[in-house]
């Protein structure tokens, strides 16, 4: 009897000490698979918030550049803290960024390059900033700068796309672990019921909490798999006899499918590829998604589609999961017809420039070699025959050799124009001091004949072609004599001044006629004169010259003038 009770109370004793190991250990189980569905959740969320982040940083970005440009126009102060405001918002995002996707290397790279197009974007709206005081709003400069700050909106977005497109491929596979998880929490929910009610009562509420959850959380990715503009879509491997992939059949794909196959996702789900894109076999994109599901194998690659008469391309990103591969489409039809305009552009750029050469050459030799005949014929005249002609001849013969040596100096000046390129030409550091003196030295007579008192103040250094320099103060120097007043002595100051930390404006101030202010812009360009060959002579492309020679040098060259005061020309060099 007592060998029973004891046995008894053994048996009640192991049964115990099981019933409390099998209670811990589903507690233990349970625990687990319940953290682990919520580790799911949470990283299914931290996506949606990331993809929020990188929308808040796109529109962050596109309001500086409103709030920036605004500000350069009504340099309203109350608009400068909005936009101090906006940038910060800005670099906040980022950073959230960088420290949210810090094991993705993907995304960590491409968001080092959104950090380094926003540092360009912010330093060309503050180049403008600067400098729209001195410039039109419809200037080439400004047109220039503005397509600049648009490219890179456009690289920007660009970026955001391959971001949420990375995000969405995410999402997608953290769902399918999130939808994996709560498969397998019923299945230990359902075995921790036959252990103990109590297990199942926890059990329950739990996964209660959790279904709860799920379902939102489906919401959530419903609402963004229809408000996304991305295709994703989840192909199933078919395999034959051999467990060789023949086919894939679409398990999942987003209403966006309408836009590439034009029919709705319900009726296109659960059907072959085979059947629905039969082109993917022949275009290469079956063999990239064997290669993807067979060795595991992230596949990247664009194709086109003519679509309702329409061509399109996508760029797609191709990642497997399980037995499968899903993948993400972007429309990129607007891109790779704004690279066709480019490369167009640039044929055309191409030719015109084998056509400047073409100019090169025959102003070289073709155009001269006449004109020097003439200029040969007409000094041999001058030399034997000059004594035989009439007052009148001599006058026509004169005009013939005034207007030979016009030519000759336009043809040299057009050369010289179309010389002046940026190319491979190397800028270095250049001593304006030094060249202003060349610069005297070439202009010497002109100076003792007109009596022009010219006054420098000690310049900086500039990084710069010396010899363009050169060609550009003396052209500008050159100019202020000869349209100086004739009753009184031409005075010209050259000052400068430094205006940030990357450009210095050199000033060259005279006393001479001046010109209305409404002709500025008009003096740089080719052939443009404001007075007739019988007053002053010309060619019309001298200070054509000096902008051009400024423009390669990254900077600018403006006029201020006033009849009978005098002009100041102003010229933005690089330091």
């Amino acid at each position: 009897m007592l060998n029973f009770i004891s046995n008894l109370k053994r048996t009640y004793l192991v049964a115990f000490i099981v019933a409390i190991v099998l209670i811990l250990l589903s507690g233990y189980l349970l625990n687990r698979q319940i953290h682990k569905l919520n580790k799911s959740a949470d990283l299914v969320s931290q996506t949606v918030e990331v993809k929020e982040e990188i929308q808040k940083l796109y529109t962050s970005l596109v309001l500086v550049e409103s709030a920036e440009l605004s500000y350069s126009i009504t340099k309203d102060t109350l608009q400068l803290q909005t936009l101090h405001n906006l940038k910060r918002k800005s670099e906040a995002s980022l950073n959230e960024l960088i420290k949210t996707t810090s094991n993705h290397s993907f995304q960590q790279e491409r968001l080092l390059s959104v950090s380094k197009l926003k540092d360009s974007l912010f330093n060309s709206l503050q180049v403008v900033n600067e400098r729209l005081d001195d410039e039109r709003i419809g200037s080439r400069w400004v047109q220039k700068e503005m397509q600049k700050i648009s490219d890179l909106l456009d690289d920007i977005q660009l970026l955001k796309d391959r971001l949420l497109l990375e995000e969405d491929l995410l999402l997608v596979q953290r769902m399918e672990a999130y939808l994996l998880e709560t498969r397998t929490t019923p299945i230990v929910s359902l075995l921790m019921v036959l252990i103990s009610i109590s297990i199942f009562l926890l059990a329950f509420k739990k996964i209660n909490d959790s279904r709860k959850e799920l379902e939102e959380t489906q919401l959530l990715l419903q609402n963004i798999f229809k408000s996304t503009e991305n295709v994703i879509s989840h192909f199933e491997a078919v395999r034959d006899e051999e467990d060789k992939i023949v086919d894939f059949k679409i398990r999942f794909t987003n209403e966006q499918i309408k836009n590439i196959y034009g029919d709705t996702a319900k009726n296109i789900v659960g059907k072959p590829i085979s059947k629905i894109y039969p082109v993917l076999f022949e275009n290469g994109v079956f063999d990239l998604l064997v290669e993807c599901v067979d060795k595991n194998i992230p596949q990247h690659y664009e194709r086109d589609f003519n679509f309702i008469g329409e061509r399109k391309w996508f760029y797609n990103t191709a990642r497997k999961i399980n037995d499968g591969v899903t993948i993400a489409s972007t429309d990129v039809t607007y891109q790779k017809k704004a690279e066709q305009k480019l490369a167009q552009k640039n044929k055309v750029l191409k030719r015109s420039n084998a056509e400047l050469e073409s100019f090169n050459r025959v102003a070289s030799h073709d155009l001269q070699e006449p004109l020097r005949k003439i200029q040969l014929f007409i000094s041999r005249l001058y030399d034997s025959e000059i004594d035989s002609l009439t007052e009148k001849g001599k006058l026509y013969l004169d005009k013939v050799s005034s207007s030979a040596n016009r030519m000759q100096s336009l043809i040299q000046h057009l050369l010289l124009y179309s010389r002046i390129t940026k190319g491979n030409q190397k800028f270095s550091p250049t001593n304006l001091n030094e060249v202003l003196e060349k610069v005297q030295e070439d202009l010497a007579e002109q100076i003792i004949d007109t009596n022009a008192k010219i006054t420098i103040e000690t310049l900086p250094l500039v990084k710069g072609v010396s010899f363009q320099l050169e060609q550009l103060f003396n052209n500008v120097i050159n100019n202020s004599i000869k349209y100086r007043k004739q009753d009184v002595q031409l005075t010209i100051e050259i000052s400068s001044k430094r205006i940030n930390k990357k450009f210095v404006e050199i000033y060259v101030k005279d006393n001479g006629i001046g010109f209305s202010q409404e002709h500025a812009s008009k003096i740089f360009e080719l052939f443009q004169r404001l007075h007739q060959n019988e007053e002053y002579s010309g060619t019309g492309i001298g200070l054509a010259i000096c902008k051009k020679i400024a423009e390669t040098h990254n900077g600018s060259i403006s006029a201020k003038s006033e009849p009978d005061v005098g002009t100041v020309i102003t010229i933005k060099l690089p330091v």
